[in-house]
C-alpha cells in the first residue's frame, strides 16, 4: 500500500506507480518462502490520478494486483478507479 499526499506536486504523484511496483519487487524478493505479497494499492489525491491509470493499464494483471483509488482528504471518502487482477480487468 502506498499513499500520496494532496500537497505533493504532480511529479510526485504520476512517480508513485513506479515507486509502488519497486517496492512491491523489492518486498516479494525480501519476503520470499515467508510472505506473500499479492499486489500493490496505491491511494492519490482526488482528480490527479489519471497519468497514474493509464500507465496502470498496460500493466500485467497477472503478475499482482493492481489497485488505484482516489482520496478526498478534505471529505474523508475513497473512490475506486482502476482494479486489475488475473480474473477480471476492470479499468475504472
Amino acid at each position: 500500500m502506498l499513499g500520496v499526499n494532496g500537497d505533493e506536486a504532480q511529479p510526485s504523484v504520476d512517480a508513485a506507480l513506479t515507486f509502488g511496483v519497486l517496492w512491491m519487487n523489492h518486498q516479494r524478493q525480501r519476503l520470499a518462502g515467508r510472505a506473500q505479497v499479492e499486489g500493490l494499492k496505491l491511494f492519490l489525491p482526488q482528480g490527479r490520478s489519471e497519468i497514474v491509470r493509464q500507465r496502470a493499464a498496460n500493466l500485467n494483471a497477472d503478475l499482482a494486483k493492481w489497485q488505484i483509488y482516489e482520496l478526498d482528504e478534505r471529505g474523508e471518502t475513497v473512490a475506486t478507479f482502476m482494479w486489475l487482477t488475473a480474473a477480471t480487468s476492470s479499468p475504472g
